[in-house]
C-alpha cells in the first residue's frame, strides 16, 4: 500500500537544493538544476507524491 512521500509532504516536488529556491545563482544568473523554477522533482517519490511502504 502506498503513502505519502515523507520527504516532500506528498507535493511531489521540493525546493531547489541548488539555489535554494531562489530560481538564481549568485543573484543573477538562472539556475540550471531548476531552471528558475525554484522546485525540483522530489528524489524520493519522483513528483508522484506516494511511496511504496513495502520494506
Amino acid at each position: 500500500m502506498a503513502k505519502q512521500c515523507h520527504q516532500c509532504k506528498g507535493l511531489g516536488k521540493m525546493k531547489c537544493p541548488r539555489c535554494d529556491a531562489t530560481g538564481k545563482l549568485n543573484g543573477k544568473d538562472k539556475c540550471y538544476h531548476c531552471q528558475g523554477e525554484r522546485y525540483v522533482l522530489c528524489t524520493l517519490c519522483g513528483g508522484k507524491t506516494k511511496i511504496d511502504d513495502k520494506k
